[in-house]
């Protein structure tokens, strides 16, 4: 059997609102009655070990605090992707943000995962989304950024 092994690089454009480096925005702001807001959303590079991983950055304000008992959805060019919701409080936990916080600043990685038959040429683009929900699943934005491919 062969195989054979791939460099992959991911570059960043920036979309309005979002960014590449350091965080963009603000992309939008807390709203009294309860909805989240990610005010920033940027792309922060790859993992060391693994440039299927992909680091970002956000900002979070959320006025009624309950924002670390909710969950965050991703999406790959519009669609969700099948991670499901993920659970808000571990990744509030792994940054030392306290689950009732109005407003802090989270990293997270997103693996991406496909088979070395399906890999897109060099040069695709394509857009990376969150969207948080607090615990009463009140949505916040969505943030997007757009990232390229290269081999």
């Amino acid at each position: 059997m062969r195989t054979r092994s791939v460099l992959l690089t991911i570059f960043c454009w920036g979309i309005a609102g979002a960014g590449c480096g350091p965080l963009a925005g603000p992309l939008c702001t807390a709203d009294p009655g309860g909805d989240p807001c990610l005010s920033t959303f940027g792309y922060a590079g790859q993992g060391a070990e693994n440039p299927m991983v992909l680091i970002f950055d956000a900002r979070f304000e959320d006025a009624d605090g309950n924002l670390g008992r909710g969950f965050l959805e991703t999406y790959i060019d519009g669609n969700a992707t099948s991670l499901g919701g993920l659970p808000l409080d571990e990744i509030f936990h792994q940054n030392a943000v306290r689950y009732d916080a109005t407003e802090g600043d989270l990293t997270f990685w997103l693996e991406l995962t496909v088979g070395s038959d399906q890999l897109p040429e060099s040069g695709t683009t394509f857009t990376v989304g969150v969207r948080a929900r607090d615990e009463d699943e009140n949505p916040s934005n969505t943030a997007e950024v757009e990232l390229q491919l290269d081999y």
